[in-house]
């Protein structure tokens, strides 16, 4: 049978391969027609996404353009809505355009060369009102940062509401007002609190040093030390004894000093119970004070009450960008969560090794994930009706800033005529790359005018504003995290003058009407001086006016006695339902101090006992230590002689 090999048919292959080519070109192909088409598109409404979620208000974009080619990018007529004022914008750029790396590109990496700026407006109308989140959408810094601010300020800078002083102009009789108060007294349960502590560890303490004085050794110990009597004969027997009183002693006068220094720490807690006490007190007068609407009158609280909302809500702009920038420009802050709560830094502790020099070597030609290198900031008013004389700089912004090691820089000035915004210049520098990690700003407008009328007051009883021609302002703000903690401190110095100033005043009150248009028509400008610094939880602020000052001046004749004798009606009826809980306290204060003086005396005859023991046990040890020297001597001389005979 013969068997048949089929031979397989050789198939020759050229160096193109089209199986590979082919689906090399569908992906590129279709890569081409994504990146022609819907790429621009797709970016454009991302950047729109993401600028609104961090704004809070609705950005627009007109256009977007990219080249991969050529690496650039061109976004036309941006527009931020003002999430205060959604049919105007906050800012209005008519043209960005940046020249990107390559091949940061080709590492995914964002990195921008060059850039230019154009045509920049502030406060531009919009055709249609931009879309402002709710605060459970955008939550963001902006809610969360003024809600902070804000609150603080309410609760501890509320100041003095103007229109309260009509009541007391009106004469008002204020013991009818005030009538019973005891339900607005806040501070009973707490001041009961620190009395049934303060009762419980004195009566402890009590406790204590009355089974001391009851079981004291001291009595039989001195009976003992006193009567000790040295028996030469048994002068061993002798030293023992009392040495063993010294010993007991030595243990009571410990045993005391121990219970010195608890009683000690426990008085040291008790003693700064009667200024707490009287913070507490004075924290519930200056409530229920409010409560009845009885201000305090003084020029710091009547510039708190003019002025505090007004520097509060600039304090929460500055805070809110400056966290903002933090969280997408964020220093290297090497800290655990739990570390951060706790607020404390992490300790590094490196691993044991031989001596030596350690090297580093950075990474040549890294990039952080987003770079701007520099742009130049130009607007010209000729190019758009809204648009500004300006010019400035923006430098090295970027997610990374230990990476590229220098400050970000945002650098502005001009004029914005067509607005009457003139000799505005903001400096803006963020040092996230050096430790301790801050950032700087530093804003001047020469003049600006005002957009509507302020509102000092807009209660039923008094309606007043200023409505200036023009404003002057300058601000300078610095926040720096802690190295230790990492927390933010802040700095806040704002000036403001209001110059030429309209005051219109509507109130049914003749008086009101007549000592406000008094006090304030003297007034050719209105300055306004205000500082705020610590933690955004708990800043301390420093309001002052010269508005304040003529106001204080105004009412001060006819209001200052009223109130006085207002509060002080208040502050003795607080005290007659506060005093018997207070004497209770200081009264456990002060058998406290008995306790101590008690104890005291006990340690003091310890002591004394302590110190004859030792006498005694000195002259004791003087005789037997006078036969051990003498049998030693006799020993060696009885020694001596044995080696004599023995012929040694």
């Amino acid at each position: 049978m013969e068997t048949q090999h089929k031979k397989r048919a050789f198939i020759f292959r050229g160096p193109i391969r089209l199986e590979v080519i082919v689906p090399v070109f569908i992906f590129v192909g279709l890569f081409s027609f994504y990146m022609s088409f819907f790429f621009d598109n797709h970016l454009k409404r991302a950047i729109e996404w993401t600028a609104t979620q961090v704004n809070g208000a609705e950005v627009n974009i007109d256009d977007l353009s990219t080249s991969f080619l050529k690496g650039n990018l061109t976004i036309s007529n941006i527009q931020v809505t003002d999430r205060d004022m959604p049919q105007q914008n906050t800012v209005q750029l008519g043209a960005i355009f940046f020249d990107l790396y390559m091949n940061a590109l080709l590492q995914a990496k964002f990195v921008i060369s060059a850039g230019e700026l154009l045509d920049i407006g502030f406060f531009t109308p919009r055709k249609r009102p931009g879309r402002v989140l709710p605060p459970s959408e955008a939550d963001s810094f902006f809610h969360r940062v003024q809600n902070t601010i804000m609150s603080h300020i309410q609760e501890e800078y509320a100041g003095t509401p103007i229109a309260d002083l009509g009541a007391i102009l009106d004469g008002a009789d204020f013991r009818e007002q005030i009538g019973d108060i005891s339900s607005l007294i806040q501070s009973r349960e707490r001041l009961q609190e620190l009395k049934n502590d303060t009762f419980k560890i004195q009566s402890l303490w009590t406790s204590e040093l009355e089974k001391i004085e009851d079981d004291s050794p001291i009595e039989s110990l001195s009976r003992q030390i006193n009567e000790f009597s040295f028996n030469s004969s048994r002068p061993q027997d002798s030293l023992r004894e009392i040495s063993q009183l010294h010993e007991e002693t030595k243990a009571t006068v410990s045993r005391f000093r121990n219970l010195q220094s608890k009683l000690g720490n426990d008085l040291n807690q008790v003693r700064s119970r009667p200024g707490e006490i009287s913070r507490i007190i004075e924290k519930d007068y200056e409530q229920v004070s409010s409560r009845l609407r009885i201000p305090s009158f003084n020029v710091d609280a009547l510039s708190s009450g003019l002025f505090s909302e007004f520097f509060g809500e600039i304090v929460s702009e500055v805070a809110s960008y400056t966290e903002m920038i933090e969280q997408y420009m964020p220093p290297n802050k090497k800290i655990d969560e739990e570390d951060k709560e706790k607020g404390t830094r992490p300790t590094i502790n490196p691993p044991e090794r031989s001596l030596g020099e350690t090297f580093h070597f950075p990474r040549q030609g890294g990039y952080p994930l987003f770079w701007l290198r520099r742009a130049v900031i130009s607007s010209s008013a000729d190019n758009q009706a809204w648009s500004g004389a300006f010019e400035g700089r923006v430098e090295n912004l970027t997610n990374s800033p230990e990476l590229i090691n220098l400050p970000g820089v945002i650098s502005l000035r001009g004029d914005l005529e067509d607005m009457e915004i003139l000799g505005f210049d903001f400096n803006f520098t963020i040092n996230h790359h050096v430790m301790p990690f801050n950032q700087e700003l530093i804003m001047f407008v020469d003049s600006f005018p005002s957009f509507g009328s302020f509102d000092i007051s807009s209660s039923e009883r008094l309606k007043f504003s200023i409505e200036p021609e023009s404003n002057q302002l300058k601000l300078r703000a610095r926040r720096v995290l802690n190295e230790q903690t990492f927390r933010a401190y802040y700095d806040i110095e704002y000036f403001h003058n209001f110059l030429s100033p309209k005051f219109s005043i509507q109130t049914d009150q003749s008086s009101m009407e007549r000592i406000l248009t008094s006090s304030v028509d003297r007034l050719d400008k209105v300055d306004l001086r205000a500082s705020a610094r610590g933690r955004l939880s708990n800043l301390r602020l420093g309001i002052s006016s010269n508005l304040s000052n003529a106001i204080y001046e105004g009412f001060k004749d006819e209001v200052e006695q009223k109130i006085q004798m207002a509060r002080q009606e208040i502050r003795e009826r607080i005290n007659a339902e506060l005093d018997p809980i207070v004497s209770d306290v200081n009264s456990y204060i002060n058998k406290f101090n008995e306790n101590r003086e008690k104890l005291n005396t006990l340690l003091i005859r310890a002591d004394e006992l302590e110190s004859l023991a030792k006498s005694k046990v000195d002259e004791a040890s003087r005789p037997v230590q006078d036969i051990q020297d003498r049998l030693r001597q006799e020993g060696g001389e009885a020694l001596d002689s044995l080696r004599r005979r023995l012929g040694r």
